[in-house]
């Protein structure tokens, strides 16, 4: 299997092809794919057109002879709270260890100690830490900074130090309006580094138990189910997402309709006293018309629609089988 170490210079890299490891070949350089070819933060995946180049890359280098050697995993590190930050300790039994930041290679290095120790998070830049992990070759010479190091290399997984904003994230979609009837709406959930859970503050708002309530990394969709709003006023509903042993929340918010009450107007209503209450003189009109059959006016403005009365009437109307609603019009003629 071919191989490349971007963190070993060229004489290393014929290094692996000599005598002396004939059991690994010397696999191709990646260096000439830019970052516009390679994916954020760290760089290292290929994306786009750099996906071509690495296909073609490996075909040409015919890899047929030799016997395979299976990849290795990234080494764990021991974690440990100190005061004002975090003791990083790398596996024992390697003869050199280079600390790197974030991007940075091993002639960067920020400690060659197989324990480290890095601050708490204090600013808003990215901050992680990997350490690569070198043994000698018997019979070469291990090298050093200045002419390079001629090492075989493992690597850690990556420590991200906790408190960068974009390390943590935990984002619903936007609020939702659903319709008084009963029924279900489809939501989305974004949650980076962190475990979650969901839960409702309402008894007419549930997540549907085919959908997840609680999760880890990664894009979720969640279907909410309501059941039916019989009144005529609005309410609200919330969908509280928080982070499991942390401090992170977040809420999504329903808003169910009520059911809407189509507005009668009082003309087109019949009277259910008699006549003889309905004014002390002339008549009420229920035409939108005064008594004298102008168009009713107060204070100079003009109403289109309303009861014509002369002076104060008594004008009962019945609006179900068990209200019935009293109401005085006072038409002051001009």
């Amino acid at each position: 299997m071919g191989t490349y170490n971007h963190n070993a210079n060229n004489k290393f890299q014929e290094i692996l092809t000599s005598s002396a490891i004939g059991n690994i070949r010397a696999g191709f350089s990646t260096d000439n794919i830019t970052l516009s070819q390679r994916g954020p933060t760290f760089g290292v995946h290929f994306k786009d057109e750099a996906l071509s180049t690495l296909a073609a890359s490996w075909k040409a280098t015919n890899p047929t002879d030799g016997i395979p050697i299976s990849g290795k995993l990234a080494r764990a590190i021991t974690v440990s709270r100190v005061s004002g930050g975090f003791q990083l300790t790398a596996p024992a039994g390697y003869d050199r260890y280079f600390w790197v930041k974030n991007d940075e290679g091993i002639y960067n290095a920020v400690s060659n100690y197989q324990s480290f120790t890095v601050p708490d998070y204090n600013n808003e830049v990215f901050e992680s830490y990997t350490c690569y992990l070198g043994k000698r070759i018997t019979g070469i010479s291990e090298g050093n900074s200045s002419s390079g190091w001629n090492l075989l290399f493992e690597m850690t997984a990556p420590f991200y130090v906790p408190g960068y904003a974009g390390a943590k994230r935990l984002e619903p979609s936007p609020n939702v309006s659903v319709s008084n009837s009963s029924g279900s709406v489809n939501i989305s959930l974004e949650a980076i580094d962190l475990m979650w859970e969901a839960s409702s503050s309402a008894s007419w708002l549930s997540i549907d138990p085919n959908s997840p309530s609680s999760g880890l990394d990664g894009e979720f969709n969640l279907t909410l189910n309501f059941s039916s709003n019989t009144g005529s006023i609005a309410r609200e509903g919330y969908i509280i997402f928080t982070e499991v042993g942390g401090g992170i929340s977040k809420q999504l918010k329903v808003t169910q309709n009520g059911i809407s009450t189509p507005s009668t107007s009082l003309p087109t209503l019949s009277p259910a006293n008699g006549s003889s209450e309905w004014s002390g003189y002339g008549s009420m009109r229920f035409d939108n018309k005064s008594i004298d059959g102008n168009t009713m006016q107060v204070s100079a403005v003009q109403y289109y629609q309303g009861i014509g009365t002369q002076m104060t009437g008594l004008y009962h109307v019945r609006v179900s089988t068990r209200e019935r609603v009293e109401t005085k019009t006072v038409m002051i003629e001009k």
